[in-house]
């Protein structure tokens, strides 16, 4: 991840013609790069929040070491972290598994996609996913699998039809490529589908949990399938989605 925020920075300094220099990282600078991860990159808040805490923890470094005299500003980024969630509809899912692409790999892409949106399963958990990870049981087949991001929460995932068509196609080895790659498939699957979404690795997750919410799964069931370290972690990930749902089953009571 680190080497990947070096990247990004080498492209900014590069792009708006800026010495390499960590001199030059002042409020200007932290101005100038959040404008640019924010306005031309497309990222989202809290990816730009890392990259930035990345540098400045890179000046505050250098500086406590004696390789620069300049001391480390303090700069707060002056938008909040969006809160709204982005997910396919089950309408979009339908789409998505119908077309078929001319492209192989954009195919490939789609398939891995669609794995998420039926598993859940994040990005690092998708690309180690092997046979190993899949248990028969009487009751049908199960993903056994320690989560990437928390390192003890083994989850046991349902493999549901679809998933299971899926896996099988590819010998339970999904053909997963790059993070940015897989993103980059994304963004070409959407324009050809004509579904007006940022579609990234993480959409995909998201979308596995908002439709079991939106299908009354209870919160602990969804929060266990997601491998969340705790029920909170999922309610304020879903905090839009629970609000929408509370509303939707008060109209219900129709009192």
């Amino acid at each position: 991840m680190l080497y990947r925020y070096l990247e990004i920075l080498k492209e900014f300094l590069k792009n708006k013609n800026i010495a390499d220099n960590i001199n030059n990282c002042d409020a200007y600078f932290f101005e100038s790069l959040i404008s640019y991860l924010r306005h031309s990159k497309n990222y989202r808040v809290k990816y730009i929040r890392k990259i930035v805490e990345f540098v400045r923890a890179t000046v505050k470094y250098a500086y406590e070491k004696g390789y620069t005299d300049k001391p480390p500003v303090s700069y707060k980024i002056p938008f909040k972290d969006e809160t709204e969630i982005t997910y396919l509809t089950e309408y979009e899912i339908e789409k998505l598994e119908k077309h078929r692409f001319v492209e192989p790999h954009l195919q490939r892409i789609a398939d891995c996609f669609l794995v998420q949106c039926y598993t859940g399963l994040a990005y690092a958990d998708l690309k180690k996913l092997s046979a190993n990870n899949i248990k028969i049981e009487k009751d049908g087949f199960w993903i056994d699998i320690n989560r990437q991001k928390v390192k003890s929460a083994k989850t046991l995932v349902p493999v549901l039809k679809s998933a299971k068509k899926l896996l099988l196609k590819y010998n339970y080895r999904l053909p997963v490529i790059s993070n940015q790659r897989y993103n980059s498939g994304l963004k070409q699957i959407a324009a050809e589908l004509h579904i007006n979404k940022r579609l990234t690795t993480h959409v995909g997750r998201k979308t596995f949990g908002t439709l079991l919410l939106n299908k009354d799964v209870p919160i602990e069931t969804v929060s266990k399938l997601l491998g969340h370290s705790n029920i909170t972690v999922t309610q304020q990930y879903y905090a839009n989605v629970l609000h929408m749902k509370v509303a939707k089953d008060l109209r219900l009571m129709n009192w």
